[in-house]
């Protein structure tokens, strides 16, 4: 039955609240329109709609010196796309430069340079140094400026060691350091005259030299000392090298020529030369045949220390005869 507001019964409150309704929808699709934009510009920031090309990234500025492989790792990671201009070796440049903001995808161009060609280090140990420097050369290597040291087992002038070492792989131009022989260390031999032999030779031990002992007469050192080595003090040696001292065994003992009878001169060059001292007394004569000769000698027909003295008597003719017998000795 139709109501008092005819037909479809259009009472106010109905109106009401129809209207009501209508403005709840308007601000439904408002509001999804405005979600919808901004799901619409978050999907474009993350790449979900259309292409990337509007997310930005920085190119990194510690690239270049690296090797291109990292550094291709390191781009792709950030959603770039790296083209190089070698697939091994170091980046020294890249296109846009480090430091440039691109859009994500963007190509970026590495530019390379190549590693270097690889050679192993010959071994050149033992070898003289001309030669050694020589193989380096060669095999495509730089050698350096040499050290030197002493060595026990390598001669002089040859190799020790090099760095890099022998078998290692380097970069051809690669500069090799050799270690050059000196030979053994040197050691100045100190004067051991007049010390005691065990004394003398621990010193000389503790030089690294070696030791060995000999005797010999000496009028200048008392016996048991040592009187010399061999070489001599002051010369320098090999370390390791022998070195003999020489031990006094006493004066030399020398046999004493008998010049009674022979003229002053004769005798005092005879004794002289045996190794004497010769010390002359005038002893008087009445024999005219013995003045100037050697009457007496001390000592005589014996041995005696070399250096040692002997007294001679020289006949001194006294003006007068007699018939006694001539003095003996």
């Amino acid at each position: 039955m139709p109501g008092p507001y005819g037909p479809g019964d259009g009472s106010p409150e109905l109106a009401t609240t129809r209207r009501r309704s209508g403005a709840y929808v308007v601000v439904l699709v408002v509001m999804l329109a405005i979600l919808g934009g901004l799901l619409f510009l978050l999907g474009k920031q993350l790449g979900v709609f259309g292409t990337t090309s509007t997310a930005q990234v920085t190119i990194p500025t510690d690239i270049v010196g690296n090797p291109v492989a990292d550094v291709q790792t390191e781009l792709q990671a950030l959603g770039l796309d790296p083209k190089a201009s070698s697939p091994a070796g170091t980046v020294i440049g890249s296109d846009p430069k480090p430091g440039t903001t691109v859009a994500k995808g963007s190509t970026v161009n590495l530019t390379v340079e190549p590693a270097p060609v690889q050679v192993p280090v010959p071994d050149v140990r033992n070898q003289d140094q001309q030669t050694a420097e020589n193989t380096l050369r060669s095999a495509g290597l730089s050698p350096g400026t040499p050290i030197t040291q002493n060595s026990d087992t390598v001669p002089a002038g040859s190799v020790i060691s090099e760095n890099p070492t022998q078998g290692t792989s380097v970069a051809k131009g690669t500069q090799v350091v050799l270690t050059i022989s000196l030979g053994k260390a040197q050691v100045k031999i100190p004067d051991e005259a007049g010390k005691d032999p065990t004394v003398a030779g621990a010193e000389l031990g503790a030089l690294n030299l070696k030791v060995t002992s000999a005797n010999e007469a000496s009028n200048a050192e008392p016996a048991g000392k040592v009187t010399r080595t061999n070489p001599a003090a002051g010369t320098s040696v090999a370390a390791g090298s022998s070195v003999t001292i020489y031990v006094s065994s006493g004066a030399q003992q020398v046999a004493v020529p008998d010049e009674r009878g022979q003229s002053e001169a004769t005798a005092r060059a005879a004794l002289q030369g045996a190794g004497f001292v010769v010390v002359s007394t005038n002893r008087t004569t009445t024999d005219p045949t013995k003045d100037g000769t050697v009457i007496t000698q001390n000592p005589v027909g014996s041995t005696a220390p070399k250096g040692s003295t002997v007294t001679i008597g020289v006949g001194k003719f006294s003006g007068t005869t007699s018939t006694s017998a001539p003095p003996t000795t």
